[in-house]
């Protein structure tokens, strides 16, 4: 288990190099609403710049989020968490990749 401290405005993000069929599992969970994005490399590039970006999957202003995401082709994926919230959030995130 990762723990991370969120400051209002900051994020985190975790890389995963994955191939078809593998399945990325886990749960995530905050102190305070968060925003939670799985994203190919592509948008996490449009990510980092500010721009507008597509998501595989999206948690937004939740405090618990399961996480479970069948891979449909090989690449990077980047999970990330936003703290968009006027509070600082304590956030906990167990992941895991099986077959």
């Amino acid at each position: 288990m990762k723990k991370h401290q969120l400051n209002p405005s900051e994020n985190c993000c975790y890389e995963f190099e994955l191939i078809p069929g593998e399945n990325l599992k886990g749960m995530i969970s905050s102190s305070s609403h968060i925003d939670i994005y799985l994203v190919t490399n592509t948008s996490f590039s449009k990510w980092m710049m500010d721009e507008t970006f597509d998501h595989e999957c999206c948690n937004k202003s939740v405090m618990e989020a399961k996480i479970e995401y069948l891979a449909p082709r090989e690449g990077t994926w980047y999970l990330l968490i936003e703290n968009n919230g006027r509070k600082t959030a304590k956030v906990e995130v167990m992941l895991r990749v099986s077959s």
